[in-house]
């Protein structure tokens, strides 16, 4: 079963002219492999609603909701049902397979081993790095960042949260220099976050570690990095990965394939506006990495 990665994704995993899913699921029942994609919450042909109760935990129900469906399909081996996640729905992966035994196995496609917070931190100093942002820019951004995610990490209350955000940005504005206008655009992001959306589910998707849920593995663990991935680092995430699935099944694997942005194309440098001039929609050295695992 595939399970996509943040936001409304349909079952084909669309985005920049590329269909992702399709083309693994392709590959896979070609190779005697059975699939099943789905359209998430409240996209196109699914119902229910997609909104802010959703949460890694909340997916994780989905998630084994399908995987119950594919084990009551008389040609599947009950057996033998995993989860193949991108992205975020690693997390979910990592999460569903902690809470059940049907889960058999998982394959992580460039999912985090660290907490959102830490992943949104780094994902924006990468993204930053890779248009040629000058340091001393860098540096402030950092700064901001970290201090209002440090708000969000340890605050639940949404008026209290806006009050302490309203602080710091306001502080920054009168130091911004040069920065201005991305702490402007930063400003209006943050307002949205911590707007009506501050909820309970909204700051769980941000401070969702996976690592505890990947120490309770026993089962084979597949997770795949792309060095060129800006907005899940490989260098910093391969190696928790591989202390986090150190006692799951010995067939587990941590693998870093080098060239390949997030959505695992061949990349020249990895940032997100690259995705929908690249011909290639995944590489096939990941595709037949998942088949001989």
């Amino acid at each position: 079963m595939l399970f996509g990665g943040t936001g409304q994704e349909d079952r084909d995993g669309s985005f920049a002219g590329h269909r992702p899913f399709f083309v693994i699921a392709d590959h896979l029942t070609r190779r005697g492999f059975a699939t099943l994609r789905f359209d998430e919450r409240d996209t196109r042909r699914s119902s229910g609603l997609f909104g802010e109760l959703r949460s890694v935990e909340a997916d994780a129900v989905d998630a084994l909701a399908l995987v119950d469906v594919l084990r009551q399909q008389p040609e599947i081996d009950r057996a033998r049902v995993g989860i193949v996640g991108h992205s975020e729905g690693g997390l979910v992966a990592a999460s569903a397979a902690a809470q059940s035994r049907d889960v058999a196995f998982i394959a992580l496609l460039g999912s985090p081993a660290m907490d959102g917070i830490a992943v949104a931190l780094m994902q924006h100093e990468a993204v930053a790095r890779a248009k040629g942002i000058s340091e001393a820019h860098m540096a402030f951004e950092r700064d901001v960042r970290a201090r209002v995610y440090d708000v969000i990490r340890r605050e639940p209350d949404r008026d209290r949260a806006r009050e302490a955000i309203g602080k710091i940005l306001a502080g920054a504005t009168e130091k911004a220099g040069d920065s201005l206008p991305w702490l402007f655009e930063f400003t209006l992001a943050i307002d949205t976050l911590a707007g009506p959306r501050y909820s309970a589910a909204f700051r769980q998707r941000l401070l969702f570690d996976p690592a505890p849920h990947l120490r309770k593995l026993r089962i084979p663990v597949l997770s795949v990095f792309g060095t060129l991935d800006v907005q899940v680092s490989a260098e910093a995430n391969a190696p928790l990965m591989r202390a986090a699935i150190a006692q799951s099944a010995s067939s587990s694997d941590v693998v870093v394939i080098d060239g390949l942005n997030h959505a695992f194309q061949t990349a020249r440098t990895g940032t997100v506006d690259e995705y929908a001039a690249l011909e290639e929609t995944i590489s096939p050295k990941v595709l037949a990495r998942m088949t001989s695992w």
